[in-house]
């Protein structure tokens, strides 16, 4: 993994999944665990199945040095959307929230954000089918120690464990 790591000017194919990718250059158990290390950052179970060229790119900037600093945002991320409610509201899209749809106006582009089964229903397409994403979070307490590291990732099942302080 540590050679794969090094490879920093290497760029992958889009059109092809990254386990399959991964294992022609760095053989499949080297893949299955970039794929695993990498599957906390993307909160995908199969990252290896996702596009060679997204998952590379992430892999180089999560795994390279330096590790990059957590940025958190202040207010939270209900505060990212917001703004982004907001300057669209002010580019002249209508957002509307918490609403069920039944059917879509026909007067202009519309973005709907909803799940594959409800998609397919309002759509009236059969065909709308992917796999969804799922993940566990587990939120743990433990005791500070001057030894802790600030990150720790599990490379065969995709764990990860991060330090934060807040400070009142």
């Amino acid at each position: 993994m540590l050679r794969a790591q090094a490879r920093l000017g290497l760029t992958a194919p889009v059109d092809i999944d990254f386990r399959t990718w991964a294992a022609g250059r760095w053989g499949e158990a080297t893949a299955e665990r970039m794929a695993s290390a990498i599957s906390a950052v993307t909160y995908d179970a199969d990252t290896g199945r996702l596009s060679a060229a997204f998952v590379w790119e992430l892999f180089q900037r999560v795994f390279s040095a330096p590790i990059p600093a957590v940025r958190w945002v202040r207010g939270g991320w209900q505060r990212v959307v917001d703004r982004m409610a907001a300057r669209a509201t002010e580019l002249g899209v209508a957002v509307e929230t918490g609403s069920r749809v039944d059917e879509l106006p026909t007067d202009g582009p519309v973005t709907v954000a909803t799940d594959v089964h409800a998609a397919r229903v309002l759509l009236g397409d059969d065909s709308l089918t992917w796999p969804g994403g799922y993940c566990a979070l587990l939120d743990i307490a433990v005791t500070a120690d001057r030894r802790d590291r600030s990150l720790v990732f599990d490379l065969d099942e995709g764990g990860f464990h991060e330090s934060y302080v807040a400070e009142p």
